[in-house]
């Protein structure tokens, strides 16, 4: 009898055991899964890391390609652009775009007789053009702007505005003629050929002015410029400058056609999509096929 009840037991013991392990089984199993890890930035929307240039170089020239960088992860990574040229080639600089300024302004007509204006100006660097966006805030009838452009600081070069102060209203454009003033024939903007193009009206209080890099000098260079606020005709960007009397543009604003990122130096590339431009400068000797190439580094 008390072996039947030994036996019992033992057997209820390998019952229960049995059933333990197959609850753990079943907790502790191996979990298989397949993950796909795909290239964090991207150059040009590719996966490679390496840009090849070639150019039939003409000796003293600047060129600048276009090229842009996008970075997939939720997160900003560290990158670095690093090229290698042989000795016709005496630098290569990179220039971000897509950065911004605001200027917080408050212009008050000489003498009285209009209401002041306050406005907001943004300056954006696109991809291949600059915007200036302004945006009036007082409360009156009749509001235009415009922008006075110089790439050489000795004279200026043209004037985008929207004419606010007779019929038909519109947006025109005017060259700078050197020795004579604003005696540029006038034209609407539309038919200037430029390929500068402008919004808004006096209505909406809202104007941008969107400038092609070209007439700005191109990537990298310093251009000049300066930006009236108008309730016929008052008030400047920079403050106190009188457009009309201006002979040349050392009165105005100077600023360069992108951000340099400077050669082998980390930078931030932020979840998104940042254009830049690789400008490439040639001895004035130089001559012949030439090849250089710029590796892309994240960290």
């Amino acid at each position: 009898m008390q072996r039947k009840k030994m036996l019992i037991a033992v057997l209820a013991m390998a019952l229960l055991i049995g059933t333990a392990s197959a609850a753990l089984l079943s907790y502790y199993g191996k979990l298989k899964s397949n993950v796909t890890v795909l290239q964090s930035v991207l150059l040009d929307d590719h996966d490679y890391t390496i840009i090849e240039e070639n150019f039939d170089a003409v000796g003293g020239d600047v060129i600048c390609k276009y090229h842009w960088l996008r970075n997939r992860a939720s997160v900003p990574i560290p990158v670095q652009l690093i090229s290698e040229y042989p000795g016709e080639v005496t630098s290569v600089k990179y220039y971000a775009m897509g950065t911004l300024e605001t200027w917080h302004v408050l212009a008050v007509p000489p003498g009285g007789g209009f209401d002041d204006v306050e406005a907001y100006v943004t300056k954006t660097d696109k991809a291949a053009s600059v915007e200036f966006k302004v945006v009036i805030v007082p409360d009156s009838d009749h509001y235009g702007m415009g922008i006075a452009i110089s790439t050489d600081v000795s004279t200026i070069d043209f004037q985008v505005w929207y004419r606010e102060y007779e019929e038909p209203k519109g947006w025109c454009y005017q060259e700078y003629v050197e020795g004579a003033g604003w005696t540029g024939t006038v034209v609407w903007l539309a038919d200037s050929g430029t390929g500068i193009t402008a919004t808004g009206d006096y209505t909406g209080k809202v104007f941008t002015v969107d400038i092609p890099i070209g007439l700005l000098g191109g990537c990298g260079a310093q251009y000049y410029f300066a930006i009236q606020f108008r309730t016929t005709l008052l008030g400047t960007l920079p403050s106190g400058l009188n457009l009309w009397a201006q002979t040349d543009a050392s009165g105005f604003a100077a600023r360069t056609v992108g951000t340099e990122i400077v050669e082998a130096t980390m930078f931030t590339l932020e979840p998104g999509v940042l254009h830049f431009y690789i400008c490439y400068k040639f001895k004035p000797n130089a001559v012949g096929s030439i090849t250089v190439y710029t590796t892309v580094k994240p960290a």
